[in-house]
């Protein structure tokens, strides 16, 4: 029959040598005195006095070497995206992201961000996206004509008049801009009177095969837009020159 081991079976008493200094009556030494120590004992010996320290000095390495192998595999983003009222699949949006990878040229370690959850109807997303644009985490926004129009009155995206990166947009027919009047804390206040001039604040992309390729769903004509608080905007540009694709841009006709 097997018995049962106590807890204290082969732990030392209090009072052993190895526990304390080296006793006048045999003059041995520590090293000595482990050596005599029979393997449970020695194993006890190890639990009571070096096993937390084991412990912890394993742990640190660990969290050591983790730290060092993530600063040195962290993915850099260069380009966020963000999709509003669509619908794409899981598949479709890696795929995506490698295409624009691939048309700006960039090494493995740059990478293209696209997220697709963002809904026009709810309030929660709204704030999120202007947030992000606020902070200029995201430098590209895509949506319909309609639910894009509260970003583009508030002058979150870049024009032509402004902005020298955009100049390009009036090289392309009129078809494919998109327009919206910019409403300024005065007019939004009531203090001043809306105007009626619109600027050139995105691109149509609902006709662009390049667009089309990457297979999603959503309603409304599609528009493209680059944030003004972008610090990626060479990245921008380039990214919605090849989403546009050359039939729209002109190259070809």
């Amino acid at each position: 029959m097997a018995r049962n081991i106590g807890e204290d079976e082969g732990k030392l008493e209090e009072g052993a040598s190895i526990y304390g200094q080296n006793k006048e009556e045999n003059k041995l030494s520590h090293k000595e005195e482990y050596k005599r120590l029979t393997p449970k004992q020695k194993w006890q010996y190890f639990k009571d006095y070096h096993l937390k320290n084991v412990i912890i000095v394993l742990a640190i390495l660990a969290l050591v070497a983790f730290s060092f192998k993530d600063s040195f595999s962290k993915e850099d983003i260069v380009l966020h995206i963000a999709i509003e009222d669509s619908n794409y699949s899981e598949k479709a949006l890696r795929n995506m992201e490698k295409k624009i990878e691939e048309a700006l040229g960039l090494p493995e370690d740059k990478k293209v961000s696209v997220e697709a959850d963002y809904m026009s109807n709810s309030y929660s997303y709204v704030n999120k996206l202007q947030t992000y644009l606020d902070a200029g985490t995201v430098d590209i926004v895509i949506s319909n004509d309609e639910a894009i129009k509260w970003y583009s009155e508030t002058g979150f995206f870049m024009e032509p008049d402004t902005y020298d990166q955009v100049k390009f947009y009036e090289n392309l027919d009129d078809k494919y801009r998109f327009y919206s009047v910019y409403k300024s804390g005065e007019v939004i206040r009531g203090e001043k009177e809306q105007s009626g001039e619109k600027f050139n604040y995105g691109l149509y992309i609902d006709e662009s095969d390049v667009y089309k390729s990457f297979k999603g769903m959503y309603k409304g004509k599609q528009v493209i837009a680059i944030n003004i608080n972008s610090d990626k905007s060479d990245y921008a540009v380039a990214a919605v020159k090849y989403i546009l694709g050359k039939k729209i841009l002109g190259v070809e006709k």
